[in-house]
Formats: structure tokens, C-alpha cells, sequence
């Protein structure tokens, strides 16, 4: 399989198949990853595990013409994955039973999903972790819209500091994000954090929200088919 410069493959599954589907993913798996599974007490996240590390595998395989379960990752210096030699740059992120894979024909990439759910004390969750900005304008928000408008700020977030590569080593305060449409990140911080990158929103499954980050403010998302 072929990225086309400037696109963006994103790529939606659910964690939820049967013991069946299960075992065959693990099958495709490293002997690490069979052990970090083997380490989870509840079934339900091993199983999560297993299906979200095979999906990897699956869709990174097909860009480069080879078996799933030959594929090896190497981690960079804040444990963002990648894969040894030839690929195209990827981020995955999964919450609840979905899981998402971006593949990038633009350069870095980060991706985050999220189930939206409610949470206790949201307000001040977000007064002590987003901008000051960012936090006014969710208390502004309806009381209906306010959860998904939480989410939708913590996605594109989350997705641009893993595009970048540092995880959550700096503060999510330290750079603002649009959470109603594609827009440039604001960052205070310019001497750490890059500053030419947007973030973008998508809807991978119903009670699901999703948000890309990327240097490429052009970049076209392209809805790829369920990983099987």
C-alpha cells in the first residue's frame, strides 16, 4: 500500500472480537509484547492489548509489504514508537474498546482518541491542566457540550504532544489548541515546543473523539477501512 504525499491514513478498529479473533492476533505478536499481554490481571485489557498491538502490525504490514509479525519497533528517546527501518511515520492511540492508527505521508504525526465520558469535577480538572484559555472557554461551553468540548481540547492535546515526541514530559498548559476546528497550536514555550503544527478533530466511531496533530496545516485525512 501506497501513502500519497500530503494525506494522512487513519485507521479505526474495535478492541472487542472474541477469544478466537484474539488468538489469532496474538499470533502476530513479538515474544515481549505475549509477555507485557501475559501481565495484565484483567481479560478485557489483555485483551485490548493484544487486538491494539496486532491492528498495529496489521496496517504498518501492508504499507510495507511484509507479515505482520515481522515487523520490529524501535522507541525514541521519550518512548514514542517507530519501526525499524523503511516506514511511513505512525502514531496509535486507544480508549475503551477503540483503537486508532495514523499513518503520514507529511512527516511526524500524533494522534489521540477518546471515549467520551463524564468526569468528576471536569472544571477543575481543567483549571489545573489546560491554559487559562482553554479552561475559560469550557466553562463558557452549554452544560450539554461541556464534556465533549473537554474532549475534544484533551485529544488535540494529547495527539500534539505525541507528534512531537515528548510524551507528557511538558506541561499541557503550555500551548493552547483549537477544540471547534483545524487550527494552529499556540505556544508559549517556543524555545522547547515546535510552533508550526495543527491539530484537526474526526469522529472514528459514535461516543468516540479523535484529533490528529501535524506540521502540514494541508494535510488531507483519509478514512481508511476496518483493520482486519
Amino acid at each position: 500500500m501506497i501513502i500519497q504525499p500530503g494525506s494522512i491514513h487513519v485507521w479505526a478498529t474495535r478492541l472487542d472480537a472474541g477469544p478466537d479473533a484474539v488468538a489469532r492476533a496474538a499470533r502476530t505478536l513479538s515474544h515481549d509484547e505475549r509477555e507485557r499481554a501475559a501481565r495484565y490481571r484483567g481479560d478485557h485489557l489483555r485483551r485490548r492489548f493484544v487486538l491494539a498491538r496486532a491492528a498495529v502490525r496489521t496496517v504498518l504490514a501492508r504499507y510495507r509489504g511484509e507479515d505482520p509479525a515481522a515487523i520490529t519497533f524501535e522507541l525514541g528517546s521519550h518512548g514514542k514508537p517507530r519501526v525499524a527501518g523503511d516506514a511511513p511515520p505512525f502514531s496509535v492511540s486507544h480508549s475503551g474498546d477503540v483503537a486508532v492508527i495514523a499513518v503520514s505521508g507529511v512527516g511526524p504525526v500524533g494522534v489521540d482518541v477518546e471515549e467520551i465520558r463524564l468526569i468528576p469535577e471536569l472544571e477543575s480538572l481543567a483549571a489545573r491542566t489546560f491554559a487559562r484559555e482553554e479552561a475559560a472557554a469550557l466553562g463558557a461551553c452549554d452544560a450539554s457540550e461541556r464534556v465533549q468540548a473537554f474532549f475534544r481540547v484533551w485529544t488535540a492535546k494529547e495527539a500534539y504532544v505525541k507528534g512531537i515526541g515528548v510524551g507528557l514530559t511538558i506541561p499541557l498548559d503550555g500551548f493552547i489548541v483549537d477544540s471547534e476546528r483545524p487550527a494552529a497550536v499556540t505556544v508559549r514555550d517556543t524555545a522547547r515546543l515546535p510552533v508550526a503544527w495543527w491539530t484537526r478533530h474526526f469522529e472514528p466511531f459514535r461516543g468516540f473523539v479523535g484529533a490528529i496533530a501535524t506540521p502540514a496545516a494541508d494535510a488531507s485525512l483519509v478514512t481508511m477501512g476496518p483493520v482486519e
